[in-house]
């Protein structure tokens, strides 16, 4: 019920995110609009749910406790292993958890009530958040997940055994060239030699300029155990 009230201050023309009750579609969220409201229902168009000929977006009406705000964006470079995620895929969001992390910004991902995994890029990720009395919940802020530093978010060596195989030995050696780097930086090493192990490591990570110098920022730093 308080979901229901919370609901309805929704006015025409707000963006909203419509779920089902519909068997195989159960706690999917999919983008609409709201064209008007008639009582305790409103009348929805998706965004990207198209009628079944194809020549139209589908139009619906929807109980008020079936419907929510669209969550506020929240800006992520990068996930956890484990960590509870929407996957926008089939013109919705699915609920699933984060099973694998791939080099290219790529994840796998496990879902419950499929028991699939499937693999996506992280631009079909976001947090996942529960819409509760009113206001968005973070499913971190519900299970004390501890969120990375923004300024280091490359996994430390505390990280690497929580990773499947296809990830620790990129990380095994990441972590390798980091330790080389921050030796012979405290022992006064030639600058040759330091250039030759960032350039190492530059080429370890896949990366730009810019994080190379923010890489390296977080290991002289001591960021990096």
């Amino acid at each position: 019920m308080k979901r229901e009230r919370a609901n309805m201050s929704l006015k025409r023309g707000d963006s909203v995110e419509v779920s089902s009750e519909e068997e195989g579609f159960t706690g999917a969220w999919f983008p609409a609009t709201i064209l008007r409201k008639i009582g305790n229902v409103f009348l929805v168009e998706f965004r990207d749910l198209m009628t079944d000929d194809e020549k139209s977006k589908l139009k619906e009406k929807v109980k008020a406790h079936l419907i929510r705000p669209e969550p506020e964006a929240l800006n992520r470079q990068w996930f956890f292993l484990n960590e509870e995620v929407d996957v926008y895929d089939q013109d919705g969001w699915w609920r699933g958890f984060v099973d694998g992390i791939l080099p290219q910004n790529k994840y796998v991902v496990y879902f419950k009530q499929t028991l699939e995994k499937l693999e996506y890029d992280i631009t079909q990720l976001r947090l996942h958040q529960d819409w509760i009395d009113g206001k968005w919940v973070k499913n971190s802020e519900n299970m004390g997940i501890k969120e990375p530093n923004p300024k280091c978010p490359l996994l430390s060596a505390g990280d690497v055994e929580n990773i499947p195989s296809k990830s620790v030995k990129r990380s095994n050696k990441t972590n390798e060239k980091r330790s080389e780097v921050k030796v012979s930086e405290s022992s006064g090493a030639h600058n040759w030699k330091l250039e030759t192990l960032l350039t190492d490591l530059r080429e370890v990570l896949h990366i730009n300029n810019e994080e190379h110098a923010n890489e390296l920022r977080c290991i002289t730093s001591g960021q990096y155990k």
